[in-house]
C-alpha cells in the first residue's frame, strides 16, 4: 500500500511538471475539474466540445506539437483513444506512459479520469497549491 501511495504522488508530481508545458487532452468537464483539483494548472482540453474527432485533431495539431491523453480505460474511452491516436499529428507517444500507469495505479478502483479527484489528498499532503477553474 505505502508503495502504491509513493507512486500515486510521484505520478501526480510528475503529471503536473509536464502539463507545464504539455496540453492534456481529456474527454470532459468533470475530467478537467479532477485533474485541476489534483494541482495542474496547464493547459487542459477537453475532446467533447461539438467538432468531430477529426476536426479536434486538426485543430489540436495546428496549435500544440505534443500532447498527454488522459481518456477513460472503458470501452468508450478505448475507443477514443483509438481514434485520437489514429488522427492527431501531435507527438503523444512521448508521453503515452501518463496513460498506462494510471490505469495500472487504479487498478480496480475505478476507470474514469473524472474518479482521480480520490487522490485529492496526495496533493493536499504534498503541499501544492489547491486551485479550481
Amino acid at each position: 500500500m505505502r508503495n502504491r501511495n509513493l507512486s500515486t504522488k510521484r505520478f501526480l508530481q510528475e503529471l503536473s511538471f509536464i502539463n507545464q508545458t504539455v496540453p492534456v487532452i481529456v474527454e470532459g468537464l468533470r475530467d478537467v475539474e479532477a485533474l485541476r483539483s489534483l494541482g495542474l494548472k496547464g493547459c487542459i482540453v477537453k475532446v467533447h466540445s461539438g467538432r468531430s474527432i477529426q476536426q479536434f485533431c486538426d485543430e489540436f495539431s495546428e496549435l500544440h506539437g505534443e500532447a498527454v491523453i488522459l481518456t477513460d480505460w472503458d470501452l468508450r474511452g478505448n475507443q477514443l483513444f483509438g481514434l485520437l491516436t489514429k488522427y492527431l499529428e501531435a507527438n503523444w507517444e512521448r508521453h503515452n506512459h501518463f496513460r498506462d500507469e494510471l490505469r495500472e495505479l487504479a487498478g480496480s478502483a475505478f476507470r474514469e479520469v473524472e474518479k482521480m479527484k480520490v487522490w485529492e489528498h496526495f496533493v493536499l499532503a504534498t503541499g501544492h497549491e489547491h486551485t479550481y477553474s
